[in-house]
């Protein structure tokens, strides 16, 4: 018997918020509104895991000046936001695909 151990995720849609927060004070998605944003989109998408759809919180994804950011995988789509209402219309678009 092998000791490879195997992890099935079985997600069809990843969806990581970078919530970095930057100390020296230059600009962070963390200091953008990132949070709120990823909060709102956990609370709305919590039905979903069983579907196949993930969200998670980040730490920083390099994107920081385009900032807040988001990344959906498997496709990798990056995108930049500028309030929670703004992801969530990015989140019915491109992992409920809903218009």
């Amino acid at each position: 018997m092998s000791d490879e151990r195997r992890l099935a995720a079985g997600y069809a849609k990843h969806v990581f918020f970078c919530t970095n927060q930057r100390a020296d004070g230059r600009r962070s998605c963390g200091g953008c509104g990132a949070g709120e944003a990823f909060e709102h989109a956990r609370r709305q998408l919590a039905g979903l895991r069983a579907q196949g759809v993930r969200v998670d919180a980040s730490g920083c994804l390099g994107q920081c000046e385009h900032g807040p950011v988001l990344v959906i995988y498997p496709e990798s789509r990056w995108f930049g936001y500028r309030d929670v209402a703004e992801a969530e219309t990015i989140l019915r678009r491109h992992v409920l695909d809903v218009d």
